[in-house]
């Protein structure tokens, strides 16, 4: 599934959150082919999720419902994703003036 799957589930809210948790399942794929980049490594993924996860979910669950209320995503998968997004391949979520933009699905 991609952009357009969940684009066409709009006004379906079971399908519009398979399509969304799809579509996380397959960026998260992507995400996780890419290396961790130096100086960090798998262990510093999993020492952040393990530090921060309770106050991840908190947040991701707030924002959640503030923007996808009608068709929740799956939680757990969003923080990972984001997780391995920061490791992985963080010049996709910073731009170069240091600003973090963050998008909602």
């Amino acid at each position: 599934m991609d952009e357009e799957d969940v684009k066409q589930a709009k006004g379906d809210a079971a399908a519009l959150s398979n399509a969304k948790n799809d579509a996380l399942r397959n960026y998260l794929a992507l995400t996780r082919a890419l290396p961790v980049r130096t100086p960090f490594n798998e262990a510093t993924v999993d020492a952040t999720r393990e530090r921060l996860g309770e106050k991840l979910t908190s947040e991701a669950s707030a924002d959640v419902t503030l923007f996808s209320k009608d068709a929740p995503v799956d939680i757990s998968l969003l923080i990972e994703v984001g997780l391995q997004t920061v490791f992985r391949s963080k010049d996709s979520v910073q731009s170069e003036t240091g600003i973090v933009i963050a998008g909602y699905l």
